[in-house]
């Protein structure tokens, strides 16, 4: 045979008919022969000769030398065969894994007529010019070469078909599409990530880079893809505009921003599961402080509440903090006040219904003494910016907020707190409209009941709280109804910025009995006839007022009605009352019942009908008009009940000797002058049986008597236990009766101001 030139490639297990019928053009012209097995192979230098353990084809061609273990070099290229093979001088000997016909093709177009070649490296298409040069062509010129005969890239001429130098490899015309999806991290199954995917035939692969260079197709299952044209620029565009440097793991305002888009676009998908719902709060949060200005302690749960809090501020979100009732919402928020106080930031602004804003000034002044707070309402409140500026904290209830939006509009605050938050339900209101338009770093909605009636009223709340999330109320109601699998669907979208946790599950962290003081505060209304009673009767007292003098006070603190023997809806006459509706109806949400302790009939009479009829809930009472063998019976039918339900009790014919085991709530709707009577009734509930933690809710009026009965309560259980103090007061010195006739919430006299 005529030698074309000195090397020898030689490739194990071929039959040389089957060569010769592979080989074409120049190809042909090179020399064959075959070595039996277990045979030495010839060669013009005996030295060079070597042992082959099968049967070869020697095919001679031009010069070739090797690089790396598994590959065939020519010059210093790869040319894409792999296998392992051994090297003596000039002989290569390979053995073929798989078809050599189809192998001894691609390596001969190469090797023996030295044009440039298409090789494939790592997981990219190069052509292989002479020498070390190499161009990397993109989908497009790939395409152009394979299927409209394009020859010459970046300088390199007579480039063939990229499927004649890798026959192994097809090629495809259609394109892939592109698109981003939010998932679970595999390495962190706690944490979102984002990764790109291609496409096509609802077939996915991962795209591992979109990075500038990276390449426009997708090879799989050895099938070439292009990318649509122009995906991969579009996605780079998305994955910046939302601040996202490269796919991979997500922080809480990348995610936001992306989940954010994908109400905008198809091309981003939100693939989270809904059982992430409840495992998004430790995503993102980290140990950290709430400062030196606070002096509060928090429970376990409401140490990882503020954390969250403070995660979710330090990434300039906003949130909805939706903890079931008695859990401590408040408490959570000022320890956030307190750090956001303690880096500079500020003023604040806390909107709340004006029956909890006093309830606010007292909290915040009990546990963040230092933190300066103004209580805007009322005719003389100030009608400057820069006044409110002035403190680290501004409450303000919502109709005050609503009338003067445009001067609190001139105030950028740090944080907008709406508590009770349900109150902006409504995405059509006035109200919520004005609460949008308050300028803020972010808000933060403060809500037991986030989801009352319908799944529009937590777009209402996110759509203050967290603007965007859930797109526009039209997109919203477009893609949401009010199932339950539309409900479930919403969860895993929502859960990372609404933090719910229920009694239930922070049981192990709560004492047994938690209490919570609800100061409420009359409005102009109901203060000017709280006036008018109280000046009536101190002027009949003399200068000598009595116990007697201030139970027509007492009266009126619970209910109008009960004064004057009025009648009507209670709700808009008694501030305390809509507070105590507030509560029945959220405990109703979830399924609890309550006790309420009232000392008079009138009142009971008037909770009995009235919740009766607004909440349709089972509603009964105990007090000394049932007979006393009756009492156990009504108990029993309440604690039996299945659903929510309120029995209403007077402390002293309810409040011994019954076993109310059925209720973790207890709601002392007025007070008694004796605290051991308080602690009685208290203990129906909160007795051996009871397997809950029992919230004991005691709502008295800032500024009337009331004030004054907790105050000397209080501090005479303090020095000397419930024992000393009398059952009608009549222990009361003469100083403290005097107070108590002349405190009213009209003048805010009698009770140093405020």
């Amino acid at each position: 045979m005529n030698l074309a030139a000195h090397s020898t490639v030689a490739l194990l297990g071929l039959p040389v008919d089957g060569v010769n019928k592979r080989l074409s053009g120049s190809q042909r012209g090179c020399a064959l022969s075959v070595q039996s097995r277990n045979t030495r192979s010839r060669h013009t230098n005996p030295s060079r000769s070597m042992h082959i353990s099968t049967m070869t084809i020697i095919v001679e061609g031009s010069p070739v030398t090797t690089a790396g273990a598994g590959r065939v070099v020519s010059g210093s290229t790869s040319i894409g065969w792999t296998g392992p093979f051994l090297l003596l001088g000039q002989l290569h000997i390979l053995k073929v894994m798989s078809s050599i016909a189809n192998v001894l093709e691609d390596e001969t177009n190469s090797i023996l007529t030295g044009h440039p070649r298409w090789v494939f490296r790592g997981n990219e298409l190069l052509i292989q010019g002479d020498g070390d040069t190499s161009v990397v062509p993109g989908a497009r010129e790939i395409y152009d070469a394979e299927f409209k005969g394009r020859q010459e890239f970046g300088g390199e001429t007579d480039v063939g078909r990229p499927s004649l130098d890798l026959p192994s490899l097809r090629f495809s015309r259609q394109a892939v599409t592109l698109k981003i999806a939010i998932v679970l991290s595999p390495t962190a199954p706690e944490t979102p990530c984002c990764v790109v995917l291609a496409v096509w035939n609802g077939s996915e692969k991962v795209v591992e880079s979109v990075s500038e260079g990276s390449h426009d197709y997708a090879i799989v299952d050895s099938e070439w893809h292009p990318f649509v044209e122009g995906g991969l620029e579009e996605i780079r565009g998305l994955l910046t505009s939302c601040g996202v440097a490269a796919p991979g793991r997500l922080s809480l305002r990348e995610y936001y921003e992306l989940s954010k888009a994908s109400q905008e676009t198809p091309i981003i998908e939100e693939r989270l599961p809904q059982s992430w719902a409840r495992t998004a709060m430790p995503a993102w949060t980290v140990p950290v402080s709430a400062g030196p200005l606070f002096s509060g302690t928090l429970y376990p749960y409401q140490k990882d509440g503020f954390e969250w809090l403070e995660m979710v501020s330090s990434e300039g979100l906003g949130c909805i903090l939706g903890d079931e009732m008695g859990l401590g919402k408040t408490i959570q928020v000022i320890a956030l006040l307190c750090a956001e106080a303690a880096r500079g930031r500020g003023p604040s602004l806390v909107i709340a219904p004006t029956t909890i804003l006093e309830n606010w000034r007292r909290e915040v002044g009990k546990f963040a003494p230092r933190v300066t707070v103004l209580k805007h309402r009322g005719a003389g409140r100030t009608g400057f910016p820069s006044e409110l500026k002035r403190y680290d904290l501004v409450v303000t209830s919502y109709e005050t907020a609503v009338r003067d939006v445009a001067m609190l509009s001139r105030v950028k605050w740090d944080l907008l707190v709406l508590d009770e938050a349900q109150a902006v339900k409504n995405p059509l209101a006035e109200r919520t409209r004005a609460m949008k338009s308050i300028p803020r770093r972010i808000a933060i909605a403060v809500t037991g009941t986030p989801l009352q009636n319908c799944l529009t009223d937590l777009w209402s709340l996110t759509s203050i709280a967290v603007p965007g999330l859930l797109g526009s109320l039209k997109q919203f109601r477009q893609h949401y109804g009010d199932s339950l699998s539309d409900a479930l669907d919403l969860e895993s979208h929502v859960s990372p910025f609404l933090l719910r946790r229920t009694v239930a599950e922070v049981a192990k962290d709560l004492p047994e009995r938690v209490d919570v003081p609800q100061v409420v505060e009359m409005g102009a209304i109901e203060a000017a006839g709280y006036e008018t009673v109280r000046s009536t009767e101190e002027a009949r007292a003399g200068g000598s007022p009595s116990i007697g003098s201030l139970m027509h006070l007492r009266m009126y603190c619970a209910h109008p009605f009960v004064a004057t023997a009025g009648s009507g809806d209670p709700a808009p006459f008694s501030a305390k009352y809509r507070l105590l509706v507030e509560i029945v109806e959220e405990l109703a949400s979830v399924g609890e019942k309550a006790l309420v302790f009232t000392s008079f009939s009138n009142m009971v009479d008037i909770l009995v009908q009235d919740l009766r009829i607004r909440f349709g809930l089972y509603t009964d009472f105990v007090d000394g008009r049932v007979p006393v063998e009756e009492r156990q019976t009504r108990v029993d039918r309440f604690n039996n009940e299945s659903g929510p339900g309120v029995l209403v009790l007077n402390p002293v014919a309810g409040g011994t000797g019954l076993n109310i085991a059925g209720a973790c709530h207890v709601i002392h709707y007025n007070l008694e002058w004796n605290p051991a009577i308080e602690d009685q009734a208290t203990a129906r509930a909160y007795r051996r049986g009871q397997t809950r933690p029992v919230f004991v809710h005691r709502l008295f009026y800032a500024h009337t008597v009331e004030e004054v009965m907790d105050s000397v309560v209080q501090r005479k259980r303090q020095l000397m236990g419930t024992a000393v103090v009398g059952t009608d007061g009549t222990n009361m010195s003469r100083e403290e009766l005097l107070q108590a006739i002349r405190i009213s919430p009209a003048t805010k006299k009698g009770d140093g101001g405020t």
